[in-house]
């Protein structure tokens, strides 16, 4: 990846931020909490996943 390239996308997302937060507020404040939802959800599909690994795991290490 071009690091010229790489500043512009940097660049980008910086204006991307400051323009949701001073001029659409609102709208960020839906996405960032749209976001944290998934994130939370992506979390409970892998504390179920590690669960499942485990109690595999558990009856493969057994004596």
């Amino acid at each position: 990846m071009d690091q010229g390239f790489a500043q512009i996308v940097f660049v980008g997302l910086v204006a991307w931020i400051f323009y949701m937060l001073t001029f659409r507020l609102k709208d960020f404040i839906v996405i960032n909490d749209h976001m944290r939802g998934n994130i939370k959800d992506a979390g409970n599909v892998a504390g179920k996943a590690t669960g499942i690994g485990l109690k595999v795991l558990s009856t493969f290490l057994k004596k």
